[in-house]
């Protein structure tokens, strides 16, 4: 929960990256570690350059919402609310994504 509401806070990537760079790392995520705080670093950065619709049942609509990633039950779901808004979009489905930061190139 610790590192959803860093990410909630922090108003654009820069702002936490910026954080990061000052040693301005939160008594509740201190146990973590730095890497852990750098988590939120490519997510924010993931979040504002793209359209994420997250799925899982270990967080809540809210928290996945606090994180500026769109919030789906199901998969299915998932793929009926990205169809709605981008009709002709290139998806990419990652089964694992809270341990996966992807790289787009091109």
């Amino acid at each position: 929960m610790s590192l959803i509401e860093q990410m909630a806070l922090a108003k654009s990537s820069n702002d936490y990256h910026r954080r990061l760079l000052q040693g301005d790392i939160p008594d509740p995520i201190k146990p973590f570690g730095i890497s852990f705080f750098m988590l939120g670093v490519p997510f924010k950065e993931i979040s504002e350059r793209y359209s994420i619709v997250h799925v899982t049942e270990g967080l809540t609509k809210e928290q996945v919402e606090m994180m500026n990633f769109g919030y789906a039950s199901t998969l299915e779901d998932a793929i009926r609310q990205t169809h709605r808004k981008f009709p002709k979009a290139e998806v990419t489905i990652l089964p694992s994504g809270g341990t996966i930061v992807p790289v787009v190139s091109g």
